[in-house]
């Protein structure tokens, strides 16, 4: 009987959490450079059955799990389609690759969204999260909107063509850990220079996440979550009513 409680409240809780990716999803659909979540489920230790008769025991033979659990929520990091904005500050890679932008507690993080701006000291900054960094690890300072970048990163003057850093464009290696820490912001734990990375001036990248595939997975997210509740409310119910008749 408990077995049961515990299958229907981890589906519950599954449920639920499958839910909140799925909402996130949807509310990033026009966030640039955001990446689908996906949630990961495996089951929880496993058991061996058996049977308890009048003091005797008895394996069933098999294996069995009284409940699932999330693993991981897992990011799908193929590319969103390109939206030409001719905003100066508007970046995209085309192929695999991350701007690199270090916020004010030191950290760097890894993002494909190229929505950039300049503070009041003219350093190129994705704003609210901080400044972009350029190759050799530090923050690009432009100080004008009349700039050209070319495919590999190479920001100069539009005007006097006088150089002003280059984007540093990086990619995991093989090895690394990836973690979200934000919307469309990453950490890994090693990367390297991306090869031969295409940066798009004037242009964005969407959010690669299939509005039509979320939706569908929501409603089957919402039935699982009421048949788990249904379940778990008739247990309880049969558990109430073997309690009432053992105590007659």
């Amino acid at each position: 009987m408990l077995q049961g409680f515990y299958s229907a409240a981890s589906g519950m809780f599954m449920q639920q959490r499958h839910l909140n990716v799925l909402a996130n999803n949807l509310a990033n659909t026009q966030t640039p450079g955001y990446k689908t979540n996906r949630l990961v489920s495996t089951t929880f230790e496993q058991t061996l059955l058996a049977r308890l008769e009048r003091g005797n025991s008895a394996y069933l033979g098999g294996v069995g799990s009284p409940a699932r659990i999330v693993d991981e929520v897992a990011d799908i990091f193929t590319e969103g389609g390109l939206t030409a904005t001719e905003r100066p500050f508007d970046f995209a890679i085309m192929g695999y690759g991350f701007f690199n932008v270090r916020a004010d507690d030191g950290q760097t993080y890894l993002t494909r969204e190229g929505q950039f701006d300049l503070d009041d000291e003219g350093f190129l900054i994705l704003r609210d999260r901080g400044q972009v960094l350029g190759v050799g690890g530090a923050p690009i300072q432009v100080g004008t909107s009349d700039i050209a970048v070319d495919e590999a990163g190479n920001i100069t003057n539009a005007v006097t063509g006088a150089a002003m850093g280059q984007l540093l464009i990086t990619v995991p290696t093989d090895d690394a850990v990836i973690d979200q820490a934000r919307n469309t912001m990453y950490t890994a734990t090693a990367t390297q220079a991306a090869t031969d990375p295409q940066v798009l001036q004037g242009t964005l990248e969407n959010s690669n996440v299939n509005m039509t595939r979320e939706l569908s997975a929501l409603m089957v997210a919402q039935r699982n979550f009421s048949s788990a509740s249904q379940a778990l409310q008739m247990i309880d119910a049969t558990y109430a009513k073997a309690v009432n008749i053992a105590a007659l």
